[in-house]
């Protein structure tokens, strides 16, 4: 009995194995294109207008007042008299230490003013587009239909090569 049972196990797991596959002519029903999305990316150029500071020495205060130009000339001769005990020397002091005194004006650098830029730069822009990925074909043929999916496209009524297999579960 137990022979018997290990024959009849053996029969049906080798009738797997000898599963037989033929290739027939089938004939195309209909045929469907399968889409997928793709982001598709595309350079462009943007533009825009910037100010740009521009900078410069300003001048802050009127100037050196009369009092001013009058304390740096009698400084001045003071020190040009002291210096070379002569009366002449004295003169030309006080006239120097006028002008020094005169040109005591603050500058400090400031924005003066704006230019306007013009500044570009390339950016990726996204866009999605559909694209045909593959086909499902649904093909018929002695009675039996059934569909696929390929990468090639069939007209309808054509006929195309269906592997077809027989095993026994």
């Amino acid at each position: 009995m137990l022979r018997t049972i290990t024959t009849i196990l053996a029969l049906f797991s080798f009738s797997a194995l000898f599963a037989e596959a033929y290739y027939v002519t089938g004939t195309v029903q209909s045929i469907e294109p399968v889409y997928s999305s793709t982001n598709i990316y595309t350079p462009e150029t943007r533009c825009r207008n910037i100010k740009i500071p521009v900078y410069g020495k300003v001048v802050s205060g009127n100037g050196a007042s009369g009092a001013d130009v009058l304390g740096g000339m009698v400084v001045g001769a003071l020190i040009g008299k002291a210096l070379t005990n002569d009366n002449n020397a004295a003169g030309v002091g006080a006239v120097m230490g006028g002008v020094v005194a005169a040109e005591q004006q603050k500058t400090t650098t400031k924005v003066v003013g704006y230019n306007t830029e013009k500044r570009c730069e390339v950016v990726q822009v996204v866009s999605q587009q559909n694209a045909v990925e593959s086909y499902r074909v649904i093909y018929s043929w002695n009675g039996f239909t059934g569909s696929s999916l390929t990468g090639r496209y069939y007209e309808i009524g054509s006929k195309i090569q269906i592997k077809v297999g027989l095993s026994l579960d």
